[in-house]
């Protein structure tokens, strides 16, 4: 059985979610939107929900430290100020909690709780080692919401994660870090060579610069310079990647070498030179696949040839 949010959006309206805040402790590795669907409620709300982190070395030698959390509000008409939160801990492969009798995981009912408060969580110097995810589940507590669900279960809805660890080295199905992009490019030109010398040399970690020296009537392909930055890169693929579902690691890699060829390095988003080309306007856009046609010189007769193209 199904319940429509909006048959009851006076009744079961806390709906809150757990935002990690900042600590000199631990460095946040990733975080991003996350679509928390509820059990009875179809993709409602979104929120910052999913965060990584890893632990400082000098905060791995404290004897503990705490991991707070504030309470916001993830769905715009939820007025209840308060409700259920509980937390669970979940342990890393091959670890356990043995002061819990050996589990993998753990809970810790919060009772109940308001938006805006603090929820603080210690961590010893053993659980910094043990604990690979920590999740947050909310449960209203208004008596209108129970009258409302009769015998349906009685579920706890989940509202947040925080994943403890370095991140993956693994691209599928989760988002680019501004970093990781930084570090990609800047290895792919470290090893890209022209005339025996690195192109980071020439282009150091600047990003689609060169468009300014093609033929005046690509002016509108230049990209504005503020947006020129990793991570208006980064935020920009991670949307394509997401709307033409490249979410695995050999698809992605394919579209970012692929990319790296056609934009010379991450340099241009149009072909260079002044110079008239006998394709014209098809200009770095695959001119032999759209006209047939090209310059008259060694280099695109042989590429025709391959192809099984004929000049005309």
């Amino acid at each position: 059985m199904g319940i429509n949010f909006y048959d009851y959006e006076s009744s079961y309206d806390f709906v809150p979610f757990a935002e990690l805040l900042s600590s000199d402790d631990f460095n946040v590795i990733a975080a991003g939107k996350t679509n928390l669907v509820s059990a009875f409620i179809k993709d409602v709300y979104k929120a910052k929900s999913d965060v990584r982190i890893e632990f400082k070395p000098e905060t791995l030698q404290k004897e503990k430290t705490l991991l707070r959390f504030r309470l916001q509000k993830a769905q715009m008409y939820a007025s209840d100020p308060d409700g259920y939160l509980r937390y669970k801990l979940t342990a890393a492969n091959g670890q356990f909690f043995v002061s819990n009798h050996n589990k993998k995981e753990v809970e810790h009912d919060l009772g109940v709780k308001k938006y805006n408060d603090i929820v603080e969580i210690a961590f010893s110097k053993n659980l910094m080692q043990a604990v690979q995810y920590i999740d947050f589940y909310f449960k209203d507590n208004s008596d209108a919401w129970l009258d409302l669900k009769g015998e349906l279960p009685d579920s706890w809805e989940h509202c947040g994660r925080v994943t403890i660890g370095a991140a993956s080295s693994c691209y599928c199905n989760r988002d680019f870090t501004e970093e990781e992009m930084i570090k990609i490019v800047k290895e792919l030109r470290d090893n890209t060579f022209y005339k025996g010398t690195s192109i980071s040399y020439y282009h150091g970690n600047k990003l689609f610069h060169r468009n300014s020296q093609t033929k005046e009537e690509y002016i509108g392909e230049v990209i504005p310079e503020n947006d020129r930055t990793f991570k208006k890169f980064t935020e920009v693929l991670n949307t394509v990647f997401k709307k033409h579902h490249i979410d695995t690691c050999i698809k992605k890699i394919t579209f970012l070498s692929q990319m790296y060829i056609e934009t010379a390095f991450y340099t241009a988003t149009i072909e260079l030179t002044h110079q008239k080309k006998a394709y014209e306007p098809y200009r770095g856009r695959g001119f032999i696949q759209l006209t047939h046609k090209g310059d008259q010189d060694k280099r695109t007769l042989n590429a025709v040839s391959y192809l099984g193209y004929s000049l005309y």
